[in-house]
């Protein structure tokens, strides 16, 4: 038995779920976010600095500052974990 994913049935089938099923959540996320005024003032990374040092007792502490910083260093562990567990 073949692989039905290999036939052209298929590959238009999961090029349309592919390709239709993303851009139709993003216009559902933009629509949303247009309907409730929901503007990103903070990233996730500033957000979550601003809860733990407020958790910590640590007031003075530029996040500002630390978050740019605390950010690009996330972006270097997830490419560098991208690449290791790509040649796994």
């Amino acid at each position: 038995m073949s692989d039905p994913t290999l036939s052209d049935f298929g590959f238009k089938n999961n090029m349309a779920w592919g390709s239709g099923l993303p851009l139709k959540c993003f216009s559902i996320k933009i629509s949303v976010n247009i309907i409730f005024d929901r503007v990103g003032k903070k990233d996730p990374i500033t957000l979550a600095s601003e809860i733990i040092c407020d958790r910590l007792g640590y007031k003075d502490i530029n996040i500002m500052l630390w978050s740019q910083h605390i950010s690009f260093i996330m972006v270097g562990v997830l490419g560098l974990l991208s690449k290791l567990l790509k040649n796994k």
